[in-house]
């Protein structure tokens, strides 16, 4: 038997599989944060080809912390009938669902939050969102941290299979835990256990919340690529000890920084005449400037996370982990699936190119079709709906 087509068990959830749709930026929400149509749309399909876990788009805790202009939202009652359509449906069509939970922190612009934007600590002009966060008050990290638990009441109300924590790309949690963002000398910074106490905080009040028959997760960054010294490998791996101490079920390895390392997270061609084009037109000589200097220097590597997530296994062998970055071969998927490297296989820009990637996987296919093009990053510049735009 195939092991990507193995089940496979997070907490008390058993999968049917080991593919895992991971979150990807759909920009498919009205302005307000409501889930649409488009959203039922993409996902009824891909639960019908029987993926394991369905991750769908990230959704933001409160106002502050909101990404997009299109992102789906949380952060109140009144958003649960759509976020519970999400849920029917990806349950009616067979699959197991978790929502992802995220707080853009400095990642975000004042014309989508309505607000400047807020970090642990004070920093440079944010060479991407062009902003100065405001330092996050102790009083202000524990209302934040009171968003997350309601968000999670919300989601485990709908009953949702698991939740995961967005600790990556250098949103909030990833800023809280990484030495590059976060330089505070407080009980929230100055210190491994420190900077990893907002992840505790959060899990804690998740542990308190979660029925027995679900799962927690977290999307973790196992290297943060910034100027300085952020989250590296070994640091992810002392993180992730703390983690499964605390009976935390999966973690997703993941890289970069939307800010200063956003190309490590989607290694492969620099679509410059697309990116360019979808930027503001005062913006595009400056972007034209900045990211023809990028073009070749983060070529395609299949399984990028690979190594980093190896290295979190040697250190906590009975944490499962959940790879994502670069996966195009269904032979290199079973092989680190049966060398004990990861537990499951999660791909994000395949399924945009190829909705029913699963059931070609399951008919013996070779090779998913995604070239690693990267012209579907311009159109979540853009805060478009996603879509594969490779010619």
């Amino acid at each position: 038997m195939s092991r990507l087509f193995e089940p496979v068990k997070l907490g008390e959830v058993k999968l049917t599989n080991r593919i895992m749709h991971s979150a990807t930026m759909e920009s498919m929400a009205d302005e307000e944060g409501n889930i649409t149509d488009r959203h039922i749309e993409r996902y009824s399909v891909l639960a019908s080809t029987g993926i394991g876990l369905i991750v769908p788009g990230t959704m933001h805790v409160n106002d502050v912390g909101r990404f997009g202009t299109h992102s789906a939202s949380i952060s109140d009652d009144r958003f649960l009938p759509g976020l519970g359509r999400l849920v029917d449906i990806i349950h009616a069509n067979g699959s197991k669902v978790a929502f992802q939970i995220q707080h853009a922190g400095r990642q975000t612009f004042r014309k989508v939050t309505g607000q400047r934007c807020v970090a642990p600590s004070k920093g440079k002009l944010d060479p991407m969102f062009l902003a100065r966060p405001r330092v996050m008050s102790p009083a202000e990290i524990e209302s934040t941290i009171d968003d997350y638990a309601e968000a999670a009441r919300r989601a485990f109300e709908l009953g949702v299979d698991g939740l995961q924590l967005h600790g990556g790309h250098g949103f909030l949690v990833n800023q809280f835990l990484s030495p590059f963002f976060n330089r505070r000398d407080d009980e929230w910074g100055g210190s491994d256990a420190n900077r990893f106490r907002f992840v505790r905080e959060v899990f804690n009040r998740w542990l308190d919340l979660k029925p027995a028959s679900s799962f927690l997760m977290i999307k973790l960054s196992v290297n943060d690529f910034t100027p300085q010294r952020g989250i590296t490998p070994e640091l992810a791996a002392r993180y992730t000890a703390w983690l499964s101490e605390m009976g935390i079920d999966c973690v997703e390895t993941t890289c970069g920084t939307g800010s200063f390392s956003n190309m490590n997270i989607w290694r492969g061609d620099l679509p410059l005449k697309e990116m360019v084009g979808a930027l503001p037109p005062a913006k595009r000589p400056a972007g034209w400037l900045v990211m023809r200097r990028m073009v070749g220097k983060f070529d395609y590597e299949e399984g990028y996370n690979l190594e980093a997530a190896r290295t979190i296994r040697a250190a906590v062998p009975r944490m499962k982990l959940s790879l994502v970055g670069g996966l195009r071969h269904a032979e290199y998927m079973e092989k680190v699936l049966e060398d004990g490297s990861v537990d499951m296989i999660s791909m994000s820009r395949p399924f945009i190119r190829e909705l029913r990637l699963v059931d070609e996987l399951r008919k013996g296919v070779s090779q998913v079709s995604c070239v690693n093009c990267n012209k579907c990053l311009a159109t979540t510049v853009k805060n478009e709906p996603i879509k594969c735009s490779c010619d």
